[in-house]
């Protein structure tokens, strides 16, 4: 997640089994602007279908739930508030309502990296 203005970039995300510190199966770590761990974001169960989840080394807990084919998410915190909603806006486009207090960067990385983990869960699994 860069500025738009200068090269400055505000976060990113790695590929956490590419880490000495990863959790067996996909999971992305989540880096600060100056490469430290800011937390990790996995999928909650072996298919794509039990959601999303952003674990910060600051407690804070972001998940993401619903229809991912469809495109229709929630993203909640570990309080069950509500952060953020998705929902497709025609074939093309996907319309993203963030909350007031929500942190749209921690929202738009998160969104950016659960798209990757799907491909990668997609690419990976194998039919049956």
């Amino acid at each position: 997640l860069a500025s738009a203005i200068d090269d400055f970039v505000y976060a990113s995300c790695v590929d956490a089994r590419s880490k000495a510190t990863s959790q067996n199966g996909p999971g992305l770590l989540v880096q600060d602007e100056k490469g430290r761990n800011f937390g990790t974001l996995s999928p909650k169960g072996c298919s794509e279908n039990y959601g999303f989840t952003l674990k910060t080394h600051t407690e804070f807990q972001a998940s993401w739930v619903g229809d991912m084919t469809a495109g229709k998410l929630n993203c909640v915190d570990q309080h069950g508030a509500l952060l953020a909603v998705t929902d497709n806006h025609g074939q093309s486009q996907r319309v993203i309502r963030i909350g007031h207090g929500a942190n749209v960067g921690v929202i738009m990385l998160s969104l950016l990296g659960i798209e990757l983990l799907r491909h990668d869960m997609r690419s990976t699994s194998t039919p049956m």
